[in-house]
């Protein structure tokens, strides 16, 4: 709300009611416009002041003076009491039990180096003033204590100099003023524009009124105007050069207006929300890496080290570079950004967790070390703050002034950011609160912070004497494997080779010949694959509630010949089986029965065995015999809502094989297990025969060392040792015998030991056992290198101990073995392997019947199939059955035919899909 001249008047004339002199000057600090009548009316309220002054003294001498001892108790000095030399006496404030001079307080004051003092009463505080927790929740954490005043921006800055400039001109001075006079010094066009801005703050004018009286002032200063000089556009001269001038300081005055202030807020806050604000926390060459799509953006990278910017980012304006020269203009782009060539931003990749983890080590010991640095930092410039606050309260205290008279303020930049952020880090979440309280009372909290510093700088300084000792450890074991390059180049070429791209290319593009290929496997390296795989898919690596149980029971279990004792860990599973029909013949964990009975409610299954009945749990039931009952029908059958039903194979018989019956109810399997596949379960296999190969040639490498040497041939051997001895006793007698070594004085050891134990109370000298290869210290000692591995594998695999550890642990077992980058690469592929068989899971759709789940159950049907599995007939029919399916109808066009010999161990495998051009889809 904008008040008029008269109550701006009638307010000062009652805050300079006593003082006539200066309610007269005060016009001086008007604008020109309205000094006139201001100076007309302060005339008129001066004359009427005194006049009521004369006539309240008249009274006032009617009333005797209060006593000296009034005076001197309430009002805290004595007007009448002079020492010699016409001074006044010491004061003797409220509340202090010694007077003290004026004289002294202003030399305390003089003494202070580090803060201002002051002695005058202290202000109540103010009923709108925040608390200190109110204030630290609006503001948040200070920049520097105290905090410094408002800097103008830029935009500000040089609109202020350009108005400086202007108005420097000689036509805009005032004609009658002498050149050095003090008067032209003190009334300038410049002093008048300010003036103008403080009547416009004290909101006594509104903001078209300033406007007006700026537009004047810009145009004629204190020179001559003419009588219709009023602001407006029609009472200036015809010039366009002082109108081009006026003009833009005019806009530049606008717009810093609106720079600051509630609206301005408000833009800078929807601003900061949008696709390309800071707070998106993308850097440039980011957002220009966005829209980069290959040879379809060709036209918007100029050259591969260029990018343009997106259609939507904000354009720049040649008016938001002030200082730059046409010429500048010319030459300089704003529409293009530079980028990295490489698409990873051109930071290197840590391709070596023994770096990573160094990289980690050195990044927190700079951040410990950065903690206690700033802290000590704080410490030391609080120091002196906090011995000159002590000797001023001692200084009061002696001379006997009450407590919380002297008011002490801290000078600026005292506490940087620096020093306040080691403050907030010490205080957690009050930290914003403290330095609230900080910045109002020095005196009072000052002592409080620095106390509590003090103690944190001894905590972190034992705390890191202690991390060390862990840290040093932790680099012994880490340094060697950073600098082995060699597997680094292993493993990133076993990795590569075992992509799904890099698996399947082979195939896609005929590289493998038509009759695939075939790998020899060991029945103890699949019982262990399965171990660590299994472990592998149930540890922590993975965050999934898919369970591989029914893929091991179903598939793998017959496939590979795995006992039931192997997989017994898979029956305590989350994942139920296909309900099979009543009547239907089972291999149980307890061995082979039939279904009498399934209730759907409380899902168990009663099986008849030949000693007796038994209700088990339905993940008891490993996988179905079909066709093992000669008197039966042989049907095929494939899982649909979670139940087994008979298959329509068009153009398929099933024949039954020639069946050799065993004491257990089972028949004997067929020694060449043959499936179709799809591709992820060829994956996964190819992924497992490597594991198992891998496997066996670290446990041939162990055999190969511990057999013992072939035996030399006994004449050989004689003839050999007899030249030995004459060799031996020759050199006796030629070498004289070495002197003994001289042993040390008594003095010597002692001084000896006592720098050693000096040495080893240091820092940098103490070392704790590395806790976490304690954990595998068991496998390393291990005699047998290949047991000791894997069981430090299966640690691995289990998450038991991280990938240093694990590859620390690989060197001592195996030393400088050529096999070190293959031993350091199994938990990767393990991992692999497991991420594969979950992959199976996930796109396992048993309700649908069709996918991996529907080949299991035809696997399962056709193990007792004349012709080795069915042949190419069972095939035929299974293609022509999934083409007719709703969903997944393309998963035998890239099927895989596999088998293995459960005599020999070996394993092959060949493309027998329709399209091998889908396999890269």
């Amino acid at each position: 709300e904008q008040r008029g001249i008269k109550e701006v008047l009638d307010e000062v004339s009652n805050l300079f009611a006593d003082h006539p002199d200066l309610l007269k000057e005060f016009t001086y600090f008007l604008p020109d416009q309205v000094q006139e009548q201001a100076k007309k009316q302060l005339q008129e309220l001066v004359a009427k002041k005194q006049k009521i002054r004369r006539q309240g003294g008249a009274a006032a001498a009617a009333y005797p003076p209060p006593p000296q001892e009034y005076q001197q108790l309430f009002l805290g000095y004595n007007p009448g009491a002079k020492p010699p030399g016409g001074a006044f006496a010491p004061v003797l404030a409220f509340g202090a039990t010694k007077p003290r001079s004026e004289e002294r307080e202003k030399e305390i004051i003089r003494s202070a180096v580090y803060g201002i003092l002051s002695f005058n009463p202290s202000k109540p505080p103010k009923k709108v003033e925040m608390s200190a927790a109110q204030a630290a929740a609006t503001y948040g954490r200070p920049k520097a204590i105290p905090v410094p005043p408002t800097q103008p921006t830029v935009a500000e800055a040089t609109f202020f100099d350009s108005v400086r400039t202007h108005l420097s001109q000689r036509e805009l001075q005032a004609d009658g003023k002498a050149k050095g006079s003090t008067d032209a010094k003190r009334h300038t066009p410049y002093i008048e524009f300010l003036k103008l801005l403080h009547v416009y703050a004290a909101q006594l004018i509104g903001k078209e009124d300033l406007v007006a009286m700026l537009t004047a002032l810009f145009w004629y200063g204190h020179g001559p105007r003419p009588a219709a000089a009023t602001g407006k556009a029609e009472a200036f001269p015809d010039d366009p050069v002082r109108k081009a001038q006026v003009d833009e300081l005019i806009s530049s005055f606008v717009k810093v207006m609106n720079g600051r202030g509630p609206f301005a807020n408000q833009e800078r806050a929807s601003a900061e929300k949008g696709k390309y604000s800071a707070a998106s926390a993308k850097r440039t060459f980011e957002i220009a890496m966005e829209g980069d799509k290959g040879e379809a953006q060709e036209e918007e990278r100029p050259t591969p080290s260029y990018r343009k910017y997106p259609s939507d980012y904000p354009a720049f304006s040649k008016t938001d570079f002030s200082n730059r020269s046409e010429e500048e203009n010319e030459v300089i782009n704003d529409n293009v950004v530079t980028v990295h060539a490489c698409r990873d931003g051109g930071f290197k990749k840590r391709g070596n967790c023994h770096e990573a983890l160094l990289f980690q080590l050195e990044d927190q010991r700079f951040e410990v070390d950065m903690a206690i640095d700033a802290n000590a930092a704080t410490i030391r410039q609080m120091e002196p703050v906090e011995e000159e606050i002590s000797i001023l309260r001692r200084q009061e205290e002696a001379d006997g002034q009450p407590i919380g008279r002297m008011s002490y303020k801290l000078k600026r930049r005292t506490f940087t950011s620096s020093h306040i952020a080691a403050i907030a880090r010490v205080y957690g979440e009050d930290g914003e609160e403290i330095l609230q309280h900080l910045k109002r009372n020095p005196a009072a909290v000052l002592p409080v912070v620095i106390k509590r510093l003090k103690q944190k700088d001894q905590e972190w300084r034992q705390v890191r004497a202690e991390l060390n000792k862990k840290w040093k450890a932790l680099q012994e074991r880490t340094y060697p494997g950073s600098l082995d390059f060699a597997t680094v180049a292993v493993k990133k070429e076993l990795t590569a080779q075992h992509e799904d791209e890099n698996i399947l290319k082979p195939w896609a593009t005929g590289s493998v010949p038509a009759a695939g290929t075939t790998k020899s496997l060991g029945p103890e390296c699949l019982n262990l694959a399965y171990t660590l795989i299994s472990d592998c898919a149930q540890s922590d690596m993975f965050d999934t509630d898919f369970d591989t149980s029914r893929v091991w029971t179903e598939f793998m279990m017959p496939f590979f010949g795995y006992d039931a004792v192997t997989m017994l860990k898979e029956t305590h599973a989350d994942y139920l089986p296909p309900v099979y029909p009543v009547g239907a013949k089972v291999y149980t964990a307890f061995g082979v029965g039939v279904v009498e009975h399934y209730s759907n409610d409380k899902q168990y299954y009663r099986i008849k065995y030949p000693f007796g009945m038994a209700y088990l749990n339905p993940n008891s039931i490993f996988y179905p015999l079909i066709g093992v009952e000669e008197d039966q029908d042989y049907k095929m059958y494939g899982r649909s809502n979670h139940r087994l039903k008979v298959l329509n194979l068009e153009g398929f018989e099933p024949k039954r094989r020639k069946l050799e019956h065993l004491v257990t109810g089972d028949v004997k399997p067929d020694a060449v297990q043959k499936a179709f596949v799809t591709k992820a379960m060829f994956i996964f296999l190819q992924l497992f025969v490597d594991i198992c190969e891998m496997l066996k040639k670290l446990e041939d490498e162990e055999t190969a060392r511990t057999a013992p040497a072939p035996a030399p041939a006994k004449g050989k051997a004689k003839a050999k040792g007899k030249a030995k001895g004459k060799a031996k006793a020759k050199g006796k007698e030629e070498a004289a015998p070495p002197a003994p070594p001289a042993q040390p004085k008594k003095e010597d050891v002692e001084m000896a030991d006592a720098d050693g134990a000096k040495e080893g109370s240091a820092e940098a000298g103490e070392k704790e056992p590395d806790q976490d290869m304690l954990k595998v210290a068991g496998h390393i000692a291990n005699p047998n290198k290949y047991k000791g591995y894997v069981g430090l594998l299966k640690a691995r695999v289990r998450n038991a101990v991280d990938q240093t550890v694990f590859e620390a642990g690989c060197r001592q077992i195996l030393g400088a073995s050529a096999s070190i980058g293959l031993a350091c690469y199994l938990p990767d592929l393990l991992i692999r392997a497991s991420d594969a068989m979950l992959h199976i899971i996930g796109s396992d759709d048993a309700k649908e019947g069709t996918g991996n789940g529907f080949l299991r159950d035809v696997y399962a049907c056709s193990r007792n199939l004349a012709g080795g599995g069915g042949g190419p007939e069972l095939l035929e029919a299974v293609r022509t059955y999934s083409r007719k399916l709703p969903r997944h109808e393309k998963f035998m066009e890239t099927c895989f035919e596999v088998e293995y010999n459960l005599g020999s161990g070996e394993f092959g495998c060949r493309f027998c899909g329709s399209d091998a051009g889908l396999l890269l889809e």
